[in-house]
């Protein structure tokens, strides 16, 4: 976000929300993204230095704070991409080059 606030909300509707939590994080003009990143079922915030592939993840966006983990995982221009990847139950990150994104899911149902 360009004011490094996040406005977060728990409704999910077709109308005017306002936020229930806006945490300050990171710097302006970081790339803004969310994830499960400690696996305990509530989503987190994370953001993305893109001038240095820099990433910043706090498990509860309600505490005031710095950072849970800070790593820099990719390079300058690139995007964070955040899901759940396996089933442990937290989100990994990955960094997307900003040229082609090519995602290759292993994919087993279960009976």
């Amino acid at each position: 976000p360009t004011n490094s606030i996040f406005y977060l909300s728990n409704q999910v509707c077709n109308c005017t929300v306002a936020s229930d939590y806006a945490p300050l994080f990171g710097n302006p003009y970081n790339v803004p993204f969310t994830g499960d990143w400690n696996g305990d079922g509530l989503t987190g915030i994370g953001v993305f230095q893109a001038d240095n592939g820099s990433m910043s993840l706090r498990n509860n966006p309600q505490v005031i704070g710095s950072a849970d983990l800070s790593l820099v995982y990719g390079v300058a221009n690139d995007a964070p991409l955040a899901g759940r990847w396996s089933d442990a139950g937290l989100a990994g990150v990955v960094s997307v080059p900003s040229v082609e994104l090519e995602i290759a899911p292993t994919f087993v149902p279960k009976n």
